[in-house]
């Protein structure tokens, strides 16, 4: 008999964890439920910016899940791509540190801000470089992320890829930067002009 209620108990709660998790919609962002999740923020659009203990939305659970399809909902639902939790992280972060190349570019294609830094002055360049994540790297120098930034410790994204052994990531970040600086000087000499 103790071992029925034990388990009525156990079923019980376990109710109770899904009635929460689908009113939920970082879990449903993390999971993937895109359905649930529109439905969700569709008859509570004040969701749709909620923050969890760490202050992230469910756009950057999403990201740092690779969630395409839940961020692609999420945005087109007016989330906002460039949301900062505690320590000043952002949606594009998670996606590049997690390497999720289509995240990128998602956030990319809804302005999140390319060059925001976090508490630590790390920046998604950063976390891309930190990760060896050469696509990721390209795709945002492509969309014009700054490598001047220097994080906390004073190393920018391509010092911190060599540090790591990642060499390549270290030459595709100082080409960019120099790509960079003669695109900077173009529009300077043109500014002149006029």
């Amino acid at each position: 008999m103790p071992h029925l209620i034990a388990a009525a108990i156990v079923v019980a709660l376990a109710a109770i964890l899904i009635v929460k998790r689908l009113r939920n919609p970082h879990a449903l962002a993390r999971a993937g439920e895109t359905e649930r999740l529109a439905r969700l923020i569709a008859g509570r659009p004040e969701l749709i910016e909620s923050r969890d203990a760490g202050g992230e939305t469910p756009l950057m659970h999403a990201a740092k899940y690779n969630e395409r399809p839940a961020l692609d909902a999420l945005l087109r639902s007016g989330a906002d791509p460039n949301a900062v939790c505690h320590g000043n992280g952002t949606a594009l972060m998670s996606a590049a540190a997690c390497g999720c190349p289509s995240t990128v570019e998602a956030l990319v294609e809804a302005e999140a801000r390319l060059d925001a830094a976090d508490d630590q002055g790390v920046t998604a360049l950063h976390y891309a470089a930190l990760g060896g994540r050469t696509e990721i790297v390209r795709l945002l120098l492509h969309a014009g992320a700054r490598t001047d930034p220097r994080d906390a410790a004073g190393r920018t994204a391509a010092e911190v890829a060599a540090e790591r052994g990642f060499e390549a990531v270290a030459e595709l970040i100082a080409g960019g930067a120099q790509h960079a600086a003669a695109a900077d000087e173009r529009r300077a000499r043109g500014a002149r002009k006029q």
